[in-house]
Parts: structure tokens; C-alpha cells; sequence
């Protein structure tokens, strides 16, 4: 099964994405494997990479994801293969400046009037490029936030990840 995680997480973008009226802060992508572990694929300061997923990375609050369509076979494989291939490549710091540009800009009541797409990649446009190479384009035209994807028509909220108690 795979599924989009939108966290919140406490932390200096965290407040500036409340602040600046987001409710997400962080997203990644969450596979989870045919024995029940669950695997994470984000991009984060350290880069893209690939861990098992921990109580800690669900942040202090989180909502799971799924298109509304169920993914075919070649899709879910597309993703996987897309996420694994980013794996070790850097985080985009210049994206995320141009993200924060985009958010003061809505903030302030001006809309963008040119979209952008950056090779590199954020939490977010991580997630938004490896559906998009599996002909799935949550967010057109733009580099996703992650209440981007939250609120895309091509999604739906299934709730939360639940950890079985002492974990």
C-alpha cells in the first residue's frame, strides 16, 4: 500500500506555515510492506532518503492520504521506482526559498502569475514528482506545498497511522 503523510511538525516552518495560515508542514510519501512495516520516502534537510517509519516522524499531528482512484499496479510501481531512484539526491534549499516567496505572496494578497517547476526537490515536490511519473499530477502547474496535496481533487483524507502501544 502506498500513501501520501501531511505532518505538522513543530519545528522553525512549522510555525512560519501556521503562521502564514498552513496546516501542513511536511509531507512524504509511506509504503507499506506486504509484513506491516511501513517504510518512509521524504526529502528533508539531510536530502532524500528512505527509513522505517517511527512514532517521532508523524510529527504532533498528521492526516494519511490515498488518490481517490485506486493506483493500478504500473503506477504503484512507477512511485516506489521514482522514490528509491531520488534516494541520496539533495534537498532544494532554493526551492523552498521560492516556496516561502509563494506563501508571503498569497499571504499578501498576490497570486503568482507564472507557475515553476525545479528539477531539485522539497518534502512536497518529492511527493507531487513521483506521482506525476506515474501520470498522476496532483498539484498542475506549480511546485506542491504539502497542503497543496492535501487539498488536491485527485486525493482523499483515510485518517491516521496508529502505533500499537509501547512503541
Amino acid at each position: 500500500m502506498l500513501r501520501i503523510v501531511c505532518t505538522w511538525q513543530p519545528w522553525p516552518f512549522g510555525w512560519i506555515a501556521r503562521k502564514f495560515g498552513l496546516r501542513w508542514s511536511h509531507a512524504f510519501l509511506l509504503r507499506t510492506l506486504e509484513d506491516g512495516r511501513h517504510i518512509v520516502y521524504e526529502a528533508t534537510a539531510r536530502g532524500i532518503w528512505k527509513h522505517p517509519l517511527k512514532p517521532g516522524d508523524l510529527g504532533h499531528e498528521h492526516r494519511v492520504y490515498v488518490t481517490k482512484k485506486p493506483l493500478e499496479d504500473w503506477q504503484r510501481e512507477r512511485i516506489i521506482g521514482c522514490a528509491e531512484g531520488m534516494c541520496g539526491k539533495p534537498y532544494n534549499y532554493f526551492l523552498l526559498l521560492r516556496l516561502a516567496w509563494r506563501i508571503l505572496k498569497n499571504f499578501l494578497g498576490f497570486k503568482p502569475k507564472q507557475a515553476f517547476m525545479a528539477p531539485a526537490e522539497v518534502c512536497s515536490s518529492f511527493v507531487q514528482n513521483c506521482y506525476w511519473v506515474a501520470g498522476i499530477d496532483l498539484v498542475p502547474g506549480q511546485a506542491a506545498l504539502p497542503d497543496d496535496l492535501a487539498n488536491s481533487p485527485l486525493v482523499k483524507e483515510v485518517g491516521t497511522i496508529q502505533f500499537p502501544t509501547g512503541t
